[in-house]
């Protein structure tokens, strides 16, 4: 289970599990709800990025599993204050269950794909998904989620690559897909010294993935932390495509959110559309 618990003073305190850790959140410019559930003693860890930046508190384990719509999800400690699970992300689990609609056997294409909780959700929904990071230490980080799940190695295709020569190479193979989700960096570079800068390869990343897909696509999702892409930047990029690619259909833009409306706050945004629901 995960929960966020408080946030202020630019910090947020979250539970993943039993364990409870305040990490930093810049645009949590309010104050402390409840100053006595900061008290170091009842944290278990904390990350800084003041002065030297790290764990200044971690009584964390290596690793741990949490349960999270219906999954486990494999989380650790890392050196950048990352635990490997984006919980704004969660709410799109919703929709694509909504989306899938009971359906099995569909093709899903997931790019930027981390440490693949989301791939675990959708092969446990049967869907034959293709998992897409250009880091390996994520994708090995990525099949222990799937094995925590009960699913076997290949119920997902592992691809250790660049998103856009993987999207460009499908095209030119003819391959096609039912569904795509993708989560660009802002900035990224992969392990052999890719780099990938958003402004840049917007653009040639969505068309090549769009061009992609099958002639009855399921859903596509587009989630982004980059600031100054909003909402309302998203549904106008976004419309530019609409009737070419993705046609009749629910489409939605809007904050992904941590927490609830009402004590929570955006941590990105997103467009998606779907073929039929919401």
């Amino acid at each position: 289970m995960y929960k966020l618990l408080d946030s202020g003073d630019k910090f947020k305190l979250e539970a993943f599990g039993r364990y409870k850790i305040i990490r930093p959140c810049g645009m949590a410019l309010w104050p402390r709800r409840d100053e006595k559930m900061w008290d170091e003693k009842n944290v278990d860890a904390i990350f800084t990025r003041e002065q030297d930046e790290g764990w200044i508190k971690n009584k964390l384990p290596r690793s741990w599993d949490i349960e999270i719509k219906g999954i486990k999800a494999r989380v650790k400690p890392t050196e950048f204050g990352h635990l490997g699970l984006f919980p704004e992300h969660l709410e799109h689990f919703d929709f694509f269950e909504k989306a899938l609609g009971g359906e099995k056997e569909i093709r899903v294409l997931n790019l930027f794909a981390y440490s693949g909780a989301t791939s675990a959700f959708l092969a446990k929904k049967g869907c034959h998904v293709t998992h897409v990071d250009a880091s390996k230490p994520m994708i090995l980080w990525a099949k222990e989620n799937t094995e925590i799940n009960g699913l076997e190695d290949d119920a997902v295709r592992w691809i250790t690559d660049d998103a856009i020569k993987f999207v460009e190479r499908e095209g030119r193979r003819g391959n096609v897909y039912d569904a795509i989700l993708l989560d660009p960096p802002t900035f990224g570079r992969g392990d052999k010294g890719q780099v990938f800068k958003i402004e840049e390869s917007l653009d040639r990343l969505v068309s090549g993935c769009l061009e992609l897909l099958s002639d009855r696509p399921c859903f596509f999702l587009f989630t982004n932390h980059t600031p100054g892409f909003t909402p309302l930047f998203l549904n106008r990029y976004f419309s530019s495509f609409q009737g070419r690619h993705l046609k009749a259909g629910f489409k939605q833009s809007g904050e992904m959110l941590l927490g609830s409306k009402e004590e929570g706050f955006p941590m990105g945004a997103y467009y998606r559309w779907s073929a039929t629901g919401e």
